[in-house]
């Protein structure tokens, strides 16, 4: 099966509070699992529907700073936890300063490198 994505996702730590737009007012706390140029992946204790629009405030000691942005909820995972369910959730980006997301990637691709120095060097 060829793959589909434009983008390599990368695996990073992080958290966000994600807002749907679903006509409640509710904020969700959410665990960062990746990220991509095209959007990020994220594990939370609150199911929101494929297609719904979220803004979400994300942190990672990647960047000095929150990233404010917006987004579409493009794929939904459900996984039985031992006492809740947990969902994963992609979210594709429709609002987002795109140099912080380079940033955040560059930062993730500059830890990368240097790990795999540490590695040949031994």
């Amino acid at each position: 099966m060829q793959e589909q994505r434009r983008y390599i996702r990368y695996d990073t730590e992080g958290n966000a509070i994600l807002k749907p737009e679903d006509g409640t007012s509710r904020n969700l706390k959410a665990d960062l699992v990746d990220i991509s140029y095209a959007g990020l992946g994220v594990a939370v204790y609150g199911k929101i529907e494929t297609g719904i629009k979220v803004k979400f405030e994300l942190i990672t000691r990647l960047y000095d700073r929150p990233i404010i942005g917006e987004g579409k909820v493009k794929y939904l995972q459900e996984i039985q936890g031992k006492d809740a369910s947990i969902f994963r959730l992609g979210i594709e980006f429709t609002n987002i300063n795109n140099e912080d997301i380079r940033c955040v990637i560059n930062s993730i691709q500059e830890d990368l490198c240097a790990e795999a120095r540490r590695k040949r060097t031994g």
